[in-house]
């Protein structure tokens, strides 16, 4: 047996070089601290902080490793902080955070008071997840310094893979606190210059918008059976239901539907319904209903009702009805007119998922009145701002340079 292989066997817990066994050791020691000082506190959580105190600590940060590094980087310590083990062990130990918020509603007001007092209820402000983006940060940054210098071909893949990932991080943890995120309520035909925090509070925008429009699209509403004794959705949910449409023929259980007739714009008359194109029309079908066990026919009106029209169910027999439940929205937007020192005004659509960009705001449309639903003339739009946003986009855009570098340099050492 060599000597080396001897010293690897009786090597004592804590004894340099660390490995596996004290990285995970550390990690989870410092994972249940973090969980100690979060429940200690009524799991308040961490205060996040903005300009100019974030920019303060990221200096400081990062000038303690770069000094650390410069003055021991031949240290047992400091070669422990950017080994394979510690590295694996940060990563470990901040999946297991993540898998744990994955498996909790985040921001949830009902939640338990033990996983609101452990931070599992907001795990992103909590004391264990500061605790182990530390210590990830920390030896994923003294992995970078190794590796800065020489700068050549070797390295750069490397360099740009991982300084990325320790920018993109950092950038959105410190940026956090100077993320801005406001509610305006739109009513057409009105200017708009407040917005509102999810806390009540409200704030006068260097922008302001007006309505002219709000646009919906809904989908046909569904017709369910309704069990006439407890008051819900008879079945399993999604089993009883169906989309009307003109002209729909379907069996669900013993009973045979037909769609006679269907109006999505819609009025009542005393002898019906009328198509209806105007504010408050609602959706209406006329639907003969067949029990095919008795061969018992039933038929007529039936909508969901709006604001301006009650509903209207139809008796099947003395066990179930039949009833119409609320369109969904396919997709809805508002025309507005947004007006800034820097454009003066302009006239734009806003939609779903295409958010429009200004002085460093986006604008998202988000909402509407689902009480009125189509007939809503008011549109909520959330105007966000996010001054860190494009160092977390670099760090991204480094990350994925750098694993095409190392893809790409890869496959010529294995041509060669």
């Amino acid at each position: 047996m060599t000597k080396e292989k001897k010293t690897k066997e009786t090597k004592a817990l804590w004894e340099f070089p660390w490995k596996y066994k004290e990285s995970f050791l550390i990690a989870t020691g410092l994972l249940l601290v973090g969980f100690l000082i979060e429940y200690a506190t009524g799991g308040k959580g961490i205060r996040t902080v903005s300009w100019p105190i974030n920019i303060f600590i990221l200096l400081v940060f990062i000038n303690i490793i770069v000094v650390t590094h410069l003055t021991f980087k031949d240290k047992p310590f400091i070669k422990w902080i950017r080994s394979v083990p510690t590295a694996v062990s940060a990563i470990t130990m901040f999946t297991v955070l993540i898998l744990l918020m994955g498996f909790t509603t985040q921001e949830d007001q009902t939640a338990s008071e033990f996983i609101r007092k452990l931070g599992l209820s907001h795990v992103t402000s909590s004391w264990p997840y500061l605790m182990i983006q530390l210590y990830f940060l920390t030896t994923l940054g003294f992995v970078v310094m190794k590796r800065i210098w020489p700068l050549n071909r070797k390295n750069f893949g490397f360099l740009l893979n991982h300084f990325g990932l320790w920018i993109m991080i950092v950038a959105a943890s410190l940026g956090a606190g100077d993320l801005i995120k406001l509610n305006m309520q739109l009513e057409e035909g009105k200017t708009v210059m407040v917005a509102r925090d999810y806390e009540g509070n409200y704030y006068e925008m260097p922008l302001a918008i007006k309505l002219d429009n709000f646009n919906i699209e809904e989908y046909n509403p569904k017709v369910g059976i309704v069990d006439n004794k407890v008051g819900g959705l008879a079945g399993e949910e999604g089993e009883n239901i169906f989309e009307v449409e003109d002209g729909y023929v379907g069996t669900i259980d013993q009973y045979t539907f037909k769609v006679l007739s269907y109006m999505p714009k819609a009025a009542r008359t005393d002898s019906g319904y009328i198509e209806f194109l105007s504010v408050g029309a609602v959706h209406a079908a006329f639907i003969e209903v067949k029990n095919n066990a008795t061969d018992d026919i039933r038929s007529g009106w039936i909508t969901c009702g709006n604001s301006f029209t009650q509903y209207e169910s139809l008796k099947i027999d003395e066990a179930y009805s039949l009833v119409m439940l609320n369109p969904e929205p396919k997709e809805f937007s508002s025309d507005v007119v947004v007006y800034t020192e820097s454009i003066g005004e302009e006239s734009l659509t806003i939609e779903v998922n295409e958010p429009y960009s200004v002085d460093g705001w986006k604008i998202y449309q988000t909402g509407y009145d689902e009480k009125m639903g189509r007939d809503s003339n008011i549109s909520i739009v959330e105007v966000v701002k996010d001054p860190w946003i494009l160092y977390v986009y670099i760090g991204i855009f480094m990350v994925i340079a750098g694993a095409g570098f190392i893809f790409w340099e890869g496959r010529k050492v294995k041509k060669d």
